[in-house]
Parts: C-alpha cells; sequence; structure tokens
C-alpha cells in the first residue's frame, strides 16, 4: 500500500479563526509529534510545529499545520491530507538488456 502526505496553502490562521472555530490547537511537543508520527514523519509534516486539528470519534478528520508554535493570525496554514493506494505490481517481465560482445568491448576489435 502507497501513502501519500500533502500540505497545500489553505489560508491564515486568522481565517480560520472565523470559518473553523471547531478546530482545536495542538502547539505543545507531545501533540505535535504524536500528530507527526500520525502522518509517518513525512516530509510534508516535518516543517510544522503547530496544528489546527479537528478529532472525531478518536481520528483526525481535519489537520492544518502552520510553522512556529505560536498561531499568530497572520501566519500561513496548510490543510494536510493523507491517501492511500495500491501498489502497482511490478512487471515480471526482464527487460532486456543489449549485450555486448567481447570482440567490441569499447570498440577494441581483439
Amino acid at each position: 500500500m502507497r501513502v501519500t502526505v500533502r500540505a497545500t496553502r489553505a489560508g491564515t490562521v486568522g481565517d480560520f479563526d472565523k470559518s473553523k472555530p471547531y478546530l482545536e490547537l495542538a502547539d505543545n511537543s507531545q501533540d505535535v509529534e504524536f500528530i507527526k508520527e500520525y502522518f509517518g514523519n513525512r516530509p510534508a509534516v516535518e516543517q510544522f510545529d503547530g496544528f489546527l486539528v479537528n478529532i472525531e470519534d478518536g481520528e483526525y478528520t481535519e489537520v492544518y499545520g502552520f510553522e512556529g508554535n505560536i498561531a499568530y493570525t497572520y501566519k500561513p496554514v496548510y490543510k494536510i491530507t493523507r491517501t492511500f493506494s495500491e501498489s502497482k505490481p511490478k512487471s515480471k517481465k526482464a527487460k532486456s538488456k543489449k549485450r555486448t560482445s567481447p570482440t567490441s568491448v569499447r570498440g577494441i576489435r581483439r
């Protein structure tokens, strides 16, 4: 199974104060590390030191990250998404390799 984690710009912290007041601030180091581990410590989440999250039934339904651990209203916020997809099976066909004859290695004739 292939897991893809993406962070997409979604506005500023101030925008979320008004449009999504139900989001909770997660800015202490333990919560931040747990959220990063939830996303598999992927590069897309490593830059964030704080998160705005919505939790329903013990699962993150919405996660937004921001840099720094103080949620100033002007800070950019990034929506973090995780998608799962089936890995494509590798083809069992062997690629044909062009073989060089011993008489023409590096253009030298024997």
